[in-house]
């Protein structure tokens, strides 16, 4: 039998999503709300343009000082920067932020102050970059990233905050895939050739294990991920290449024994961690 307790947390969640929809849809700009547009400036004087829009007017409040409908905003040389919807002084709708030559650098959707929706960024040249979306403020599902020659970069799809890296490519000419369908190796290296760190991903998560280098070759750092987390003993060393500790994880919590060394390898100190504590 399903959990009740489940069942109600998740049908409150999905009620709440319903009805913010449902006043997100409701909650229209009306003429009849808006007041004469009104401009502001850089300057005392009122010769830089600032910004200009209209703020929230009823039979009952009167003329108010919320910013209401669409906005402009301009730089101190009067060059548009940004355009917002506003619903009675809150972000509500598009918002598109321009680069000097009025072309579109990103367009973001919200709802109430909280991203909700579409998200996209293009470079100067206009090729898109970026593009995701938001759930309620927070990035969810398939997010895409492009090289500014339009090739794919990477693709991640984010779940109840989890990151998953689904396809990576190289930045060389050929974009040579590095992660397909979740798995995969990624290798970083110095100018010199030297390899600087790796990481094992599987279905998406880094799995396996770890390594960190300096640029000489020394080990600094070496252990192993499980699903994304930090998992069974890591190990920390010098620059000069000693063990400096050795500490134990589940699943990125701190849990088992940990030893930390002098210089000479002697034991410095030696303990046990319980979830997260001594």
């Amino acid at each position: 039998m399903s959990n009740p307790r489940l069942f109600i947390k998740s049908f409150s969640f999905l009620l709440g999503l319903f009805m913010l929809s449902n006043v997100s849809i409701a909650q229209k700009v009306n003429e009849e709300n808006l007041t004469e547009q009104v401009k502001l400036y850089w300057d005392a004087k009122e010769r830089y343009l600032s910004s200009k829009g209209a703020y929230y007017t009823d039979n009952t409040l009167g003329d108010t000082q919320e910013k209401h409908g669409k906005w402009k905003f301009y730089d101190f040389n009067g060059t548009l920067e940004e355009e917002r919807n506003y619903f009675r002084d809150r972000i509500h709708g598009k918002q598109i932020k321009y680069y000097e030559d009025k072309s579109i650098q990103t367009e973001t959707f919200f709802v109430f102050n909280v991203a909700d929706s579409s998200f996209k960024e293009w470079n100067e040249s206009g090729t898109l970059l970026t593009h995701g979306n938001y759930e309620l403020g927070s990035p969810d599902g398939e997010w895409s990233y492009y090289y500014p020659d339009g090739q794919l970069k990477k693709k991640e799809w984010i779940s109840n905050d989890t990151l998953y890296l689904i396809e990576l490519f190289d930045k060389d000419s050929a974009h040579t895939q590095i992660i397909k369908d979740g798995n995969g190796v990624i290798e970083q290296y110095y100018s010199s050739g030297r390899l600087k760190k790796f990481y094992t991903y599987k279905n998406g998560l880094k799995t396996g294990n770890f390594e960190e280098r300096l640029a000489n070759g020394i080990i600094t750092v070496r252990g192993e991920f499980l699903n994304g987390l930090k998992h069974h003993k890591w190990q920390y060393y010098a620059p000069n290449g000693q063990l400096e500790e050795i500490i134990s994880f589940h699943l990125d919590t701190l849990h088992g024994e940990y030893t930390s060394f002098f210089p000479d390898q002697s034991i410095k100190s030696k303990g046990a961690y319980l979830k997260g504590r001594t």
